[in-house]
């Protein structure tokens, strides 16, 4: 084999090796430098560093350029961009739709979906938004389903006698205590010790009462209406907006102060509710944010 053959062997092996190869310009003129160069016999090896041969030097020339090569692939900016990658843009986000205001006034079934109170509502008045499911409708003091209720409230005075009202009206304290200990001072109650609860991440206090069903309503003090009424509790505002209901029936209480105001959730069960009654009127009820 002679020396042409060897450097023809050698280029096409660096060929097939190196895709990103040096310019074909500058492995020919390597060839016709090693064709030019007289070859020489090796004298005894010095104690030095043995000079590189020409087959190195051609070698090491042409990985050098392979690795300039494959540097300049990876360090190029990618389409869509100069000097690095292309910023990530965040999708932007979509407020949601407006809740809808909540009235007394309109009575009616409810779309499932976000409302919000009334805030120049006397009896209420607060902004509080909540969720309710399907199937719920406004009663006007509350929203009710299946004698289900969920209702809001600020609270005045209360009764000593829920039966026998009129004469029995108590002046209240400020504090979310002073309401707890009227109603569980109330005749015929049978209210329950107060448990510590959140309201919308207000702290407050949590009771359960019942409207006995020994009690014969229509014995009790007439409402507007000329029937007994078996009443709770004196909201505030014109009119009568007392909060009464039916004997036999259950009542959970969360009471809190939220920025400054008492307020009063109450969720009223009728005699034998399901499981899945209750969850769902604990679910708005653990809905409400209050502004």
């Amino acid at each position: 084999m002679t020396i042409h053959d060897v450097d023809r062997s050698i280029t096409a092996w660096l060929l097939a090796e190196a895709p990103d190869r040096a310019p074909q310009r500058l492995l020919e003129a390597s060839r016709d430098q090693l064709r030019s160069t007289r070859q020489r016999r090796a004298w005894l090896p010095a104690w030095r560093i043995p000079p590189m041969n020409a087959y190195a030097k051609l070698g090491l020339a042409t990985a050098a350029v392979v690795v300039v090569a494959l540097l300049g692939i990876n360090f190029l900016p990618r389409a869509g961009g100069i000097g690095g990658p292309s910023p990530t843009v965040s999708p932007s986000v979509s407020p949601g739709p407006s809740p809808t205001l909540l009235t007394r006034a309109a009575v009616g079934p409810l779309a499932a979906g976000r409302y919000v109170t009334d805030p120049a509502d006397t009896a209420f008045p607060v902004a509080a938004t909540f969720t309710v499911p399907d199937g719920w409708s406004n009663a006007g003091w509350a929203i009710v389903k299946d004698d289900v209720a969920v209702s809001l409230w600020t609270v005045a005075e209360t009764y000593g006698d829920p039966c026998q009202w009129e004469s029995t009206k108590v002046s209240l304290g400020p504090t979310v205590d002073d309401l707890v200990t009227a109603l569980r001072a109330q005749k015929d109650r049978n209210a329950t010790e107060p448990v510590p609860t959140t309201l919308a991440g207000f702290d407050g206090q949590q009771i359960e009462v019942d409207w006995r069903a020994d009690v014969v309503q229509s014995s009790c003090d007439p409402g507007a209406g000329g029937a007994g009424e078996y009443r709770l509790f004196i909201a505030p505002g014109p009119g009568d907006p007392s909060r009464w209901g039916s004997i036999g029936s259950h009542s959970v209480l969360r009471i809190a102060a939220v920025n400054g105001t008492r307020v009063l959730v109450e969720i009223t069960e009728p005699p034998g509710i399901t499981a899945g009654q209750r969850a769902e009127a604990d679910q708005i009820v653990d809905s409400i944010e209050f502004e």
